[in-house]
């Protein structure tokens, strides 16, 4: 995955839609995004626009998918987040593209779960189209 870590350092918006798939499915902090469109937005808002910066701490084979864990940083709210912030980076291939990546906060094994509770009137993630 060294070719979306350099994405994500470049700011390169079209290289990273690039490694995408088209129905690829990212979760970010358990927010669903799914196909390229989709995913896309989220990178321009929420990777490129926040001026992501990862340094990879550890990158781990699982079977078939990479885990990277990176120290992340940012123009973003940081309010309430650890230092440094560790997120791993949960990476599934298909041919050659991402088609899933799910994005955690990294929690030492001893820490509480995190349960987050959606406000009132939050719309429900949506799930591909049926």
């Amino acid at each position: 995955m060294t070719a979306f870590v350099r994405a994500v350092n470049a700011m390169d918006h079209a290289a990273l839609v690039g490694l995408f798939a088209p129905e690829a499915l990212v979760n970010d902090q358990l927010r669903d995004f799914w196909g390229l469109a989709v995913i896309s937005a989220w990178l321009a808002t929420e990777v490129v626009g926040a001026g992501l910066q990862l340094t990879v701490r550890v990158a781990v084979r699982h079977f078939e998918d990479i885990v990277l864990t990176a120290e992340v940083a940012g123009d973003f709210d940081k309010t309430g987040l650890p230092t440094p912030l560790l997120l791993d980076f949960h990476f599934s291939i298909d041919a050659g593209l991402i088609c899933r990546l799910i994005i955690l906060s990294k929690l030492h094994a001893d820490a509480a779960p995190e349960i987050r509770v959606s406000p009132p009137g939050a719309k429900p993630g949506s799930g591909p189209a049926p």
